[in-house]
């Protein structure tokens, strides 16, 4: 019997292991491994940079420096924690430091921006209104809050990652996630007025 090793267990576990497995041999010369990865998980890295800078073209902006982060660094992935989390990681990393280098993004952004879609109510059904409006409601609310809070609030309900993922993506101890996660919850809650 072989014993794995932390890569392999970690890797085994990971929906994406894999797809990884298959791009790293095949990179550079051969990319459609690496393809399907990047589309798997195109629209939450644009969900997540949209929803840390504000403006849709940004996050497009910083997805397409990720995949080039992940193209040229797939290859010392080690497997040591799921794909997504190391993929959050750049996505986090690249969206802080295209935020310190933008100056001019705006604190609140219009709801159009956030919707991502002009004259949002035509054609939905009253379920799909009451969505939509979360939705801009919560975008709202992101924006309000400092870069650290929707930082850590957008890793937990819109990359969908667990604490432990998340306190490895910003490299905090357990607690301090939950600490930091509960304060950004809070906050938020101060700024949708249900205290």
């Amino acid at each position: 019997m072989t014993r794995k090793t932390h890569g392999q267990e970690a890797r085994g576990l990971d929906p994406d292991g894999e797809l990884v497995a298959r791009a790293q041999i095949e990179l550079p010369f051969v990319d459609s491994a690496y393809e399907e990865l990047m589309l798997r998980h195109e629209r939450m890295m644009f969900q997540v940079c949209h929803r840390l800078l504000d403006r849709p073209e940004d996050a497009a902006e910083v997805v397409q420096e990720v995949m080039l982060k992940v193209f040229h660094y797939l290859a010392s992935f080690e497997g040591r924690s799921k794909f997504k989390t190391w993929l959050m990681q750049i996505v986090r990393r690249e969206c802080y430091n295209y935020y310190k280098k933008s100056k001019n993004i705006k604190n609140h952004a219009s709801i159009d921006e956030f919707s991502g879609i002009e004259n949002v109510h035509t054609g939905l059904s009253s379920s799909d209104h009451e969505k939509t409006d979360n939705q801009i409601r919560a975008s709202q609310i992101l924006a309000a809050i400092d870069f650290d809070d929707r930082q850590i609030l957008t890793l937990r309900f819109i990359a969908e990652l667990d604490l432990a993922e998340i306190s490895e993506v910003l490299d905090l101890k357990l607690s301090a996630t939950k600490m930091r996660l509960y304060r950004a919850l809070e906050r938020a809650r101060e700024i949708a007025g249900d205290h």
